[in-house]
């Protein structure tokens, strides 16, 4: 392992962590449950197996045939999807900030779309005025003994005893 600077503050830290989070792991592992450590203990030998497996591996590929795989695989799943490269590169360069140039057209725009808005908030109310005189509707007419005669009995109950009156 490399050895600090003796005159870097985050180096006399990370000093101290590397001696200090060890020994509060093993007093950790001593007062909890048994099954605790060896969990630790386990896990940390399995990932300690894994990564020199991966380190040795990607060393022994090398950077340059990773970046070639990704590449291909990237250039395959383009293919499949029936996209040439220059429509992706034309994509990935547009820039966004002028998108909207025309300022006549963005506010006719938005004011179309809070018309829109408006109508669907108009259809909504009606729906939900439907609803509620259909549910006062049903209310009055629930078969005895059902559950919307009991709810009807209980809202029936509460506006006849309402304390806050």
């Amino acid at each position: 392992m490399e050895q600090p600077d003796s005159d870097n503050p985050a180096a006399a830290s990370m000093k101290m962590m590397t001696y200090f989070m060890p020994l509060m792991s093993a007093f950790l592992a001593i007062s909890l449950p048994s099954g605790l450590g060896v969990y630790w203990i386990a896990t940390a030998v399995i990932q300690t197996i894994q990564t020199i497996f991966i380190n040795r591996y990607y060393d022994k590929i090398g950077t340059d045939k990773i970046v070639e795989k990704n590449v291909e695989k990237r250039n395959k799943k383009r293919a499949k999807k029936g996209l040439p490269a220059e429509t992706i590169v034309k994509g990935a360069s547009v820039s966004t900030k002028n998108v909207n140039n025309n300022k006549n057209s963005s506010a006719s725009s938005s004011a179309d779309r809070a018309k829109k808005l408006q109508e669907r908030k108009e259809t909504n109310d009606k729906k939900i005025q439907e609803l509620k005189e259909a549910a006062a509707a049903n209310g009055k007419a629930a078969k005895p003994g059902s559950l919307a005669d009991k709810v009807g009995m209980v809202s029936r109950y509460n506006e006849v005893n309402d304390k806050r009156k």
